[in-house]
């Protein structure tokens, strides 16, 4: 009788999202009735919602699972870092992937606890509190994590409050945590500790400041004043090597590359505490970027390689979009300069071989596109006038022109090289993609579903190229 067609309809994950919160922020016991309130729905469906959160739970990373008593009623129980983590992602989920339907059900469930008061105070002491924390940390924290983080943080510290930890839970989980102590975020985190307690008369213990600074170490910069310390010169160093491989392999000049090494190096420094701590970052762009740019994605997955094995850390596909992205930003005027497919040859071994290696070419490259062949000799002598384009040469030549090195009998990995390098593919990519989505539309009816089709088969396609 309650439902009208002015009711938003919760999905199934939208309604575990919702129990998860309320089991989470509220400090009175949760029962199933509550829960069958909250979500307006039948018992049996709350029962299905619960199971199937104890599965996520029981199949996920973070050690924690949902338990029921008379006494405290539905509460999760795990490693005390584990369920920052997990409600972390909970909430992130929420405000980033939130339709606008299910984000009001929650601020009408964050507004009906007895902590609300404690919410929009703390909300609005964290987005007063940006502009000095970004100056006593001496970094810009990024827009996107920005909003997240000042929705989600009072959900974060309501939901510390409400485990409850005795003197040992906190001595222990403080221990395990204990190298942040060494940061400029733990000092801002203290400050912010102290600003809390003289406004809203709410004192932090040493976990719940930890955990602030945890989350300040894990939030993507837009700048970072430290990036250059000598802390972080063996990231730098990793860093370096994946810009050049990068270059090899998609056969670009990247534009302003210590630049491009520095925001990769804040950029890794916050990952690496996303990853050694499970904070959850998500990218709202990974999709967009994956179908609109495949090749710089495809090729920024293959670099990133040298990172993961190095760091020992497994990247996702957001985690590498968001590399993609600054490999973008350094090649956006090299890109267009590059669409032009004007190839010239350099070669001194010869006439005939010369003319066999043309010969070769021409199974990777239309042979209208081979402008000129030259001697080193001869290449020099006019390279400042030459048309831009791409320069496949026999000799190592020191030149500003994308240049691809190849052995005068090309090899398996010459050919690949080649068939590879963006000079070609940037101009066949959208051709290639138009032709695909009208083939799909034959078998498929639904645009998106087109879409999403023929972004997985680009993607792959991608992977063969390289």
């Amino acid at each position: 009788m309650r439902i009208n067609t002015y009711t938003y309809m919760m999905t199934a994950r939208e309604r575990r999202y919702l129990i998860i919160l309320y089991i989470c922020i509220n400090s009175e016991r949760v029962t199933l009735e509550k829960l069958i309130d909250l979500t307006e729905t039948s018992r049996n469906t709350v029962l299905n919602d619960l199971n199937s959160i104890r599965d996520d739970l029981q199949n996920s990373q973070y050690k924690v699972s949902l338990q029921t008593t008379k006494q405290k009623g539905y509460f999760l129980r795990g490693a005390t870092l584990g369920r920052v983590q997990y409600m972390h992602k909970i909430y992130s989920h929420i405000f980033s992937n939130g339709s606008l339907g299910f984000l009001e059900i929650v601020q009408k469930t964050i507004s009906e606890t007895d902590s609300n008061a404690k919410y929009g105070n703390l909300k609005k002491l964290f987005e007063n509190q940006v502009p000095v924390l970004e100056k006593n940390l001496g970094k810009k924290i990024n827009k996107h994590e920005l909003k997240l983080m000042i929705k989600t943080f009072p959900l974060v510290l309501m939901s510390c409050w409400n485990m409850q930890l005795n003197h040992s839970e906190v001595e222990e989980v403080c221990k395990d945590l204990s190298v942040i102590h060494a940061r400029i975020e733990y000092k801002a985190a203290l400050k912010l500790a102290e600003i809390i307690l003289e406004e809203l008369s709410l004192r932090l213990n040493a976990f719940e400041t930890v955990t602030i600074a945890l989350l300040l170490l894990s939030y993507r910069k837009d700048s970072d004043e430290h990036a250059t310390s000598k802390d972080w010169h063996y990231l730098k160093k990793t860093i370096d090597a994946c810009i050049a491989y990068f270059e090899e392999v998609s056969v670009c000049r990247l534009e302003q590359k210590e630049e491009l090494s520095k925001a990769l190096l804040s950029h890794a420094k916050a990952m690496l505490f996303r990853k050694k701590y499970g904070i959850l970052s998500i990218n709202p762009l990974t999709e967009q970027i994956k179908e609109k740019y495949p090749e710089v994605f495809c090729f920024t997955k293959n670099s990133v390689e040298l990172l993961e094995e190095s760091w020992k850390i497994d990247l996702t596909d957001d985690d590498i979009a968001y590399i993609a992205v600054h490999f973008g930003g350094a090649l956006k005027n090299t890109y267009s300069r590059y669409q032009k497919s004007s190839v010239y040859v350099v070669c001194d071994e010869g006439l005939a071989v010369q003319k066999l290696l043309i010969k070769q070419l021409c199974q990777y490259i239309p042979e209208e596109d081979i402008k000129a062949v030259f001697t080193t000799e001869q290449f020099k002598s006019i390279e400042e006038i030459i048309d831009l384009g791409l320069l496949i040469s026999t000799s190592r030549l020191e030149t500003e022109l994308p240049f691809i090195f190849v052995h005068p009998i090309l090899t398996e990995d010459d050919s690949a090289k080649i068939g590879n390098s963006s000079c070609f593919q940037l101009g066949k990519f959208s051709e290639f993609k138009e032709n695909l989505e009208g083939i799909l539309s034959n078998y498929i009816r639904e645009h998106s579903a087109v879409k999403e089709c023929s972004r997985s088969i680009l993607e792959m396609t991608s992977k063969i190229l390289s």
